[in-house]
């Protein structure tokens, strides 16, 4: 069953992120870095960390542990950097551990259950089951909202001293905004 947009065969990255195992399309990769340490920027959602140079630019990073609501991680020493590609934007994400590389069949790849714990089924193209591992192929290009994008790719006003475009993140006990899920 090729599920959204997967046809052929196709390289994937595979990366752990908490217990889960994750993949997305090698060609959507731009770079694996170490863990570095990260510029913080005020008033920004939850699951930015911040911002790199990579490549002569800035770009944000966001940690999929807090996007999808898997709790904090620790600085482990297998933690990478994962530059890809979203919509012609380098973005990092940050993974718990880089494993491997594998190449796989449209046909292998399964729709995904609607209900996924600690994720929407919109961010997912499908699961593939290699020997015991089950990989979750991710939608780069749903992981973030069309409004998280334009908070994070408006960045460099932020960083010029122009008023963001966000609005900014609320604390703890405040009222409005989005409800979490």
């Amino acid at each position: 069953m090729a599920e959204r947009g997967i046809k052929g065969e196709i390289a994937l990255l595979c990366y752990r992120v908490g217990k889960q195992e994750f993949a997305v399309p090698l060609s959507e990769v731009a770079r694996i870095l170490p863990l570095l340490p990260v510029a913080n920027i005020p008033h920004t959602p939850e699951f930015l960390e911040g911002v790199v140079e990579y490549d002569g630019i800035l770009i944000p990073v966001i940690d999929l542990r807090k996007r999808f609501g898997l709790g904090e991680g620790g600085a482990a020493e297998e933690a990478r950097i994962v530059v890809v590609r979203i919509n012609g934007e380098k973005v990092g994400m940050v993974v718990d551990e880089a494993k491997d590389m594998v190449q796989i069949k449209s046909s292998e790849v399964k729709k995904p259950p609607t209900i996924f714990p600690g994720l929407d089924a919109p961010y997912l193209t499908g699961v593939v089951k290699r020997g015991e591992r089950y990989l979750v192929l991710l939608d780069l290009r749903r992981v973030l909202t069309t409004e998280e994008r334009l908070e994070l790719f408006g960045l460099e006003g932020l960083l010029s001293g122009e008023e963001p475009l966000r609005k900014k993140r609320r604390r703890k006990g405040e009222k409005g905004g989005r409800a979490k899920k």
